[in-house]
């Protein structure tokens, strides 16, 4: 009887699927979305109207089309999770032209010859100037965040 327990608890454990695909994901209404399809090589970017189980209807933002597509047919399926900015390689820019331009330009239209020392202290202060300048431009520039969604095998026969 023991046993039988144990075995009827482990069964009622073991994932059994009923056919067809296992979704993995929820998309809520509104989401913005970039999916490509086996057939074609560029992707399509939609607004997700309504998702039911592996049915998908999107608009689309280029035609603005609705379509119905499933999850299992698709090669590739991404989400923009929000606006990403450029702070950082704002700032290596910024601080690259800068050390460039320190070092290179300030003295050039000058008459008295330059030291060595000038020409660090001058790209130091450029090159941070220029850092600062970048980040606040990178800042400002938003551009989407798409994330990799895992879709679920197509079903084997």
């Amino acid at each position: 009887m023991r046993t039988l327990a144990l075995l009827l608890l482990t069964l009622g454990h073991l994932p059994f699927s009923r056919g067809g695909a296992q979704v993995l994901i929820q998309l809520a209404p509104e989401t913005h979305v970039k999916y490509w399809q086996a057939a074609i090589s560029t992707p399509v970017e939609a607004e997700v109207m309504l998702q039911q189980g592996d049915s998908l209807w999107v608009r689309s933002l280029r035609t603005g089309d609705t379509l119905a597509v499933v999850l299992s047919s698709l090669a590739r399926l991404e989400v923009d999770r929000g606006p990403d900015t450029h702070g950082v390689l704002g700032a290596q820019i910024g601080s690259a032209v800068g050390g460039v331009v320190g070092g290179f330009g300030l003295g050039a239209g000058s008459r008295r010859p330059r030291t060595y020392q000038k020409s660090v202290v001058s790209a130091l202060a450029v090159a941070i100037f220029g850092g600062g300048l970048g980040a606040l431009i990178g800042e400002r520039v938003h551009t989407p965040h798409w994330e990799p969604v895992a879709l679920a095998p197509a079903p084997q026969p």
